[in-house]
């Protein structure tokens, strides 16, 4: 069977835990690409220093999660 080749396309969370667990379980022969549009992977992560370098400011993806099944509505 010839080589797998797979392609990510998105480089955040999402697409970097999707090519992490693909190299962890895919055989050694198995190509795989990830595309970013951005000059940086992490999508909405990313740390930024500030204050001539002294503070790291982490920053996440921007959502609110509700509890319950209201949020289902």
């Amino acid at each position: 069977m010839p080589p797998q080749h797979f392609v990510i396309l998105g480089g955040g969370i999402s697409g970097l835990t999707a090519a992490w667990y693909l190299a962890l379980n895919a055989p050694l022969t198995t190509k795989i690409t990830l595309l970013e549009a951005s000059n940086r992977f992490g999508g909405w992560i990313q740390s930024t220093r500030v204050g001539e370098d002294r503070i790291l400011f982490e920053q996440g993806p921007r959502t609110l999660r509700p509890v319950g099944l209201g949020g289902l509505v």
